[in-house]
Formats: structure tokens, C-alpha cells, sequence
């Protein structure tokens, strides 16, 4: 019987060939300190965690960091503490990843980056489900959802969507988990994020394959594999392989399945992924306990344990404990395989609980209350835009109105005071006619006047006639 089944996380990395690192640091050897540098090294310090080089990728870190420091780059600070917290979580070293998280989570608070802030709730989320503890898991995927969403970051929320789909699918909501990973595909595809497309197509096997579609499953499961080693992405290729592993586990070819277990096994080593090698442990310990060679069985079984504790991850402890009373019992040693039961029995109520999944509960209606709320306050920010739209339509209408009024108003009053100047100016000529004609008359009747006068005075001709004649 097979225990473990891995399902596939999303960080928010790219990931690309090996020939990128060495362009990278090739830049770097010329590189002036200047925003320029930091973004080189980050891009580089990046492509290292991808690749599996964890330590590597923290002694140049250190550079990165203290260089944006250096330069007082707030977004530059920020991706360096989530980066050192991502490749501490792949060494599972949970409380450092935790601090640089925080710490990152701090300062992108402080100045109100919702970006970087979804994206450090996603991997704090990622540290608690390494330590299965899924409440608060839950509680930061559904953070992260909310600030992906504030963001309008859609690649952001592919990555909530899927690790939420992961939640559903481990407590057994396979409907739930699909519409999650479906929804994650389809914003993913929006943006041409294959990456992401590729993680949500592979978490749709999980939930095919669990709901009895097998074959799809492994069809969806070798088209990962295929993108993931492609483009050297060796922690990604052992979340297909243990996925592949577990469909051959289940259509009962079990070579098929321990080859597949044994190179994730491999895989993880190599990239120092304890918490994801102890889950490999626990997957070839449940294929020797079927092939019934127990003592192969509990000697891989007791490392996934021993992984377990020192990592205090409570779905490894359940899976491992339970496993190991499965090949005690198989053993035919009763005593050891009660009290290996008892065991994961405890880490088994300690997740799935009561009041964990209240907790789980809870967090969706919360999160469905915000999204709702949200959707709420954006129709009424919307109906208040308009509102204030068309205020102020009203208001540029009614001052156009009241100048048109005032340009009127003006103009009649110009109009009538022109025709009373008009009018005034009329009664003046009119009076200055009158004055003239008056006078046009006095003068004529004076003409008139000496005209009678002079000829009164002056003799006839007759008068003069006669008067002449006497003369002569």
C-alpha cells in the first residue's frame, strides 16, 4: 500500500536553461553597483534556486541584498528576503525561510506593496503545508488570493488558485481542487505563462487520477515531465516522476513504479529537497511493502520518519508512522505496529481535526465574504463615478445655461442702453432741427422783412419814368 502522494507547488520563479546562468554571471564580472546589478544578480540568484544550487544561490544573495540595501531599493530589499526565504524552505530550514519572510513581509506592508505582499503570504503558506499545518496553510493561500487580486496580478493568482487547489485536494474536495487548478490554467494561459499552466495541468492528474481516470492522469503527468526537463528544472521533474510512479503504483505495475520513485529519490537528493525526499522514502517503502520485502521497506520507511521529525512536518509523521505499522503488522509484530499506529493517529488528528476544518471553513466564507464585499464596493465606486459624472454633466449644463442668461441679459441691457443713446440722440437732432428751422424762419421772415422795407422805399419805374419825362 502506497501512502504518499505529492502534490505540485507553485513558488512564482521562471525557470529557463542552464546557458542563462552562465550569460548571467557574465554580466555581473562587468557590472557597475548600481539598480542595474541587483537586477542581474536577483535574475541569477533566481535561476540558481530553480536549479536546485540552494546554497549557492544564499552566498549571493547576500550580495543582492545588501547591494539594494547599499542603494535604498525598496521593491530590490523586499525579493531579496523572498528569495532567501524560498531557498532556505527548499533546504527546509522552515524557521529561517519563516524570519526572511517576515521580515520581507515588514517592509512590503510599510509601504503598502500588495504585490510582494500576495507573494509573501503564497510561500509562508508553502512553509506551514511543509508542516502540514493546513488551517493557517489555507489562511495564507486565501491572503495571498486577496492581494493577487488588489494587485490585478494574474499570475499571482494562478499560483494562489493552484496552491488552494492543492488544500481541496488533500482534505479531499477533488470538485473543489479542479475548479481551482482550471481557473489557475485559464488566468495562467491568459498571460502565456507556461510554467504555471504546466503545474495546474499537472495538479488536474492528481485529481484524475484519484478519481479513477488514470490514464489521463498519465498523460497529463508526462507532458509535465517533458516541460520540467526541458527546461532543467529538477524539482519540478520529481513531482512528475513520484506522480507518475504513483498511477503505475495503482494500475498494479510496481517496477514501473519504484523506477519512477527511485529517480524522483535521486532528484531530491541531489537538490537537497528533504521535506519532498522524505515523501519519496515514504512512496518506495510502500512499494517494497507490496513487493513484501519488508526489511528494504522499513529501512526507507524509518528514514522518511527520522526526515519527518527532524523537519516536524505532521502529514510526513502521519503518512510515516501509518506506513510503518502497515509493514509491522505484515511482519506479524502487533505490539510495534500499535503503537507506530497510535502515532499517526495523533499527527493525523492533529490535522484533520474539528476545529481545522471549522478553520478551513471559516477561511471560505471570509475570503467569499471579502471577494463579495469587494465586488460590492466596486459597483458602488462605480454608480458613484457615474453619480459624480453626471453631476457634473448637470453643472456644466447649468453654468453653460447661466452664462448663455448672462451673455443675453448683457446683451439686451448693451441693446437698450444703445437705443436709449439712440433715442436720446434722435430727440437731440430732432430739437437741433427744431432750432435750426426756427431759425431757417426767423431768417426768412427777416428776408421778407427788408425786402417789404427796401421796396417801400425805392420809387417805382413808372415813378421814375414820369419823373424823367419831366426832365426832359
Amino acid at each position: 500500500m502506497k501512502i504518499f502522494y505529492l502534490f505540485i507547488f507553485c513558488f512564482g520563479f521562471a525557470y529557463s536553461q542552464n546557458q542563462v546562468l552562465d550569460s548571467l554571471q557574465t554580466v555581473l564580472k562587468t557590472g557597475k553597483e548600481d539598480a542595474k546589478k541587483v537586477a542581474t544578480l536577483h535574475r541569477l540568484n533566481n535561476e540558481l534556486i530553480n536549479h536546485g544550487k540552494y546554497n549557492e544561490a544564499l552566498r549571493l544573495l547576500d550580495e543582492e541584498y545588501k547591494l539594494a540595501e547599499k542603494l535604498n531599493l525598496q521593491r530590490e530589499i523586499i525579493e531579496s528576503l523572498i528569495a532567501f526565504g524560498l531557498a532556505y524552505n527548499h533546504l527546509s530550514d522552515f524557521k529561517k525561510a519563516m524570519e526572511y519572510y517576515e521580515k520581507a513581509l515588514i517592509i512590503a506592508t510599510k509601504n503598502n506593496d500588495v504585490n510582494p505582499i500576495g507573494l509573501i503570504h503564497l510561500n509562508i503558506g508553502n512553509v506551514y503545508f511543509d508542516k502540514g499545518e493546513f488551517p493557517k496553510t489555507l489562511e495564507h493561500y486565501f491572503l495571498a488570493l486577496k492581494f493577487m487580486t488588489q494587485a490585478k496580478s494574474k499570475g499571482g493568482i494562478a499560483k494562489a488558485q493552484a496552491n488552494i487547489g492543492i488544500i481541496y485536494a488533500q482534505q479531499k474536495e477533488f470538485k473543489k481542487a479542479l475548479e481551482m487548478f482550471l481557473e489557475s490554467e485559464k488566468n495562467a494561459g491568459e498571460i502565456g505563462d507556461k510554467e504555471t499552466v504546466s503545474i495546474s495541468t499537472d495538479n488536474q492528474g492528481v485529481i484524475y487520477k484519484q478519481t479513477g481516470h488514470p490514464d489521463k492522469a498519465l498523460e497529463l503527468y508526462n507532458r509535465g515531465y517533458k516541460f520540467y526537463e526541458e527546461s532543467g528544472n529538477k524539482k519540478m521533474m520529481a513531482i512528475s516522476l513520484s506522480n507518475i510512479g504513483g498511477v503505475y503504483y495503482d494500475e498494479g505495475n510496481l517496477q514501473k513504479s519504484l523506477e519512477a520513485d527511485l529517480k524522483a529519490l535521486a532528484l531530491r537528493v541531489e537538490i537537497k529537497d528533504e521535506y519532498s525526499e522524505a515523501l519519496s522514502l515514504g512512496n518506495i517503502a510502500g512499494t517494497y511493502l507490496d513487493l513484501k520485502k519488508y526489511d528494504d521497506a522499513i529501512v526507507f520507511c524509518k528514514k522518511s520518519l527520522a526526515l519527518a521529525s527532524k523537519l516536524g512536518s505532521l502529514n510526513t509523521l502521519a503518512g510515516s508512522n501509518q506506513m510503518l505499522s502497515l509493514i509491522y503488522q505484515a511482519k506479524k509484530q502487533p505490539k510495534e505496529a500499535l503503537e507506530c499506529y497510535k502515532r499517526y493517529i495523533s499527527a493525523r488528528d492533529n490535522i484533520f481535526n474539528e476545529d481545522n476544518t471549522k478553520k478551513t471553513v471559516r477561511l471560505e466564507m471570509q475570503f467569499d465574504f471579502d471577494k463579495k464585499e469587494a465586488a460590492s464596493k466596486l459597483e458602488q465606486e462605480k454608480k458613484e463615478a457615474i453619480s459624480l459624472a453626471e453631476s457634473k454633466k448637470q453643472k456644466i449644463i447649468i453654468w453653460s445655461v447661466c452664462g448663455i442668461l448672462i451673455l443675453v441679459i448683457a446683451f439686451a441691457i448693451f441693446a437698450y442702453r444703445s437705443f436709449l443713446e439712440k433715442q436720446k440722440a434722435n430727440i437731440a437732432i430732432i430739437k437741433q432741427k427744431e432750432i435750426i428751422e426756427e431759425k431757417q424762419k426767423e431768417i426768412l421772415d427777416s428776408i421778407r422783412y427788408a425786402k417789404k422795407i427796401q421796396t417801400a422805399l425805392l420809387p417805382t419805374e413808372k415813378y421814375i419814368g414820369r419823373n424823367l419825362d419831366k426832365f426832359w
